[in-house]
């Protein structure tokens, strides 16, 4: 389905996109109307994407407007997007002359080298117009954590030997409407965070990840009702176990 209206994507842009349904997050916005806003997908191939939308939302055209993408260490991206970006080796990219309710569509697709990323790491966006400077954050939530966490192909059996040498763990509850059901469950975590069911028993949903350098982390989820979830999150690190559940409170839908 296409994205809700508001500012468009381009029809060149939903093909890269898979044809995404998520509305884009506005993750900055200036006092004069100007905003980003991103929305993570997965393309036809597989790959891990992220569309962000320059969106000029002042009565004033936007003109003479260049972006940066910095990118977090460890990690590379190539760039599309309509129309088309001519983005510099650093990063760099001049929009066209934005009218009212005019944007610019970029898409990165991004890969993270294996290392000890912090799971928490952001994007940041230089947008430089005339003499004025701003920097936004993308955080990792958006990124689709498909370069970062790969399944673990653990048993059931396995899973409950790990748990105990994985003493690290955090306890939360968050509510989310779309999901009903472990089906539901079970699909949104496998397409946003990129882990693996191991098991549904009941109401109770069994899974596992893998990180490059962190290892193996364990998540335990049960149902509720009313979209209700309750987790517990365990990995041998602290900081990991707490930007995965940081990770589940963001990205599942």
């Amino acid at each position: 389905g296409a994205l809700p209206p508001g500012f468009p994507v381009p029809a060149s842009v939903m093909a890269m996109l898979g044809g995404a349904s998520q509305k884009p997050t506005v993750v900055f916005k200036r006092a004069d109307g100007f905003e980003l806003a991103a929305v993570q997908a997965r393309a036809p191939n597989g790959a891990s994407l992220l569309l962000i939308q320059h969106r000029n939302g002042s009565s004033q055209p936007a003109a003479d407007v260049r972006v940066q993408y910095l990118l977090p260490s460890g990690a590379t991206a190539t760039y599309a997007g309509d129309p088309p970006p001519s983005v510099s080796y650093d990063g760099q990219a001049a929009l066209p002359l934005l009218a009212f309710n005019g944007s610019a569509s970029h898409v990165l697709t991004l890969t993270a080298a294996p290392g000890p990323l912090d799971l928490n790491f952001q994007l940041r966006v230089r947008i430089v117009q005339g003499a004025r400077q701003d920097e936004a954050a993308i955080p990792a939530a958006f990124f689709g954590f498909q370069s970062i966490l790969s399944p673990a192909p653990v048993s059931e059996q396995q899973f409950g030997q790990n748990w105990g040498a994985h003493p690290e763990e955090k306890r939360f509850e968050r509510t989310v409407n779309s999901i009903q059901s472990p089906e539901q469950y079970q699909a949104s975590l496998e397409t946003n965070l990129n882990l693996k069911v191991v098991k549904i028993i009941g109401k109770e949903v069994i899974s596992a990840g893998q990180h490059g350098v962190l290892g193996l982390c364990l998540v335990h989820a049960k149902l509720a009702g009313a979209g209700k979830i309750g987790f517990i999150v365990r990995s041998k690190d602290a900081a990991y176990t707490a930007n995965l559940c940081a990770a589940l409170s963001n990205v599942l839908v």
